[in-house]
């Protein structure tokens, strides 16, 4: 898989809903990972917990009040994205500077070697 790979094509609120039903464990996995980079405090600051930073991103992703103003990528690394979804969440008000480190190359290993583990599960 590459970048291109698990396109967001319909950016409609179903189209989104349909894109997190369909893709929801990739998704779910991709932001768990970015979340590993993300400090603590803002994690909490923001989300409260990484389990509800995944839930809430979600939920953010799928709601009628999202902006794709600020949409960098229309693929799966939207959601390695954090501090977009932080800056979304808080308003801009839990600073995240340099504090997001960037996924340079992680995020695709993550991409690639997904299938191959769902694959092998079922």
């Amino acid at each position: 898989m590459n970048e291109n790979n698990l396109p967001i094509e319909n950016w409609s609120q179903e189209g989104r809903e349909e894109y997190i039903e369909k893709n929801r464990l990739i998704v779910e996995l991709v932001i768990q990972e970015a979340l590993e980079n993300l400090r603590e405090d803002i994690t909490s600051k923001a989300f409260g917990s990484q389990e509800e930073a995944v839930t809430k991103i979600i939920e953010l992703f799928v709601s009628p009040i999202f902006s794709l103003e600020c949409v960098l990528y229309k693929n799966i690394k939207l959601f390695t994205q954090l501090k977009f979804w932080v800056n979304f969440k808080t308003a801009g008000n839990v600073a995240t500077y340099s504090n997001v480190i960037k996924y340079q190359n992680r995020w695709r290993y993550l991409i690639n070697v997904l299938p191959l583990m769902l694959l092998s599960i079922g």
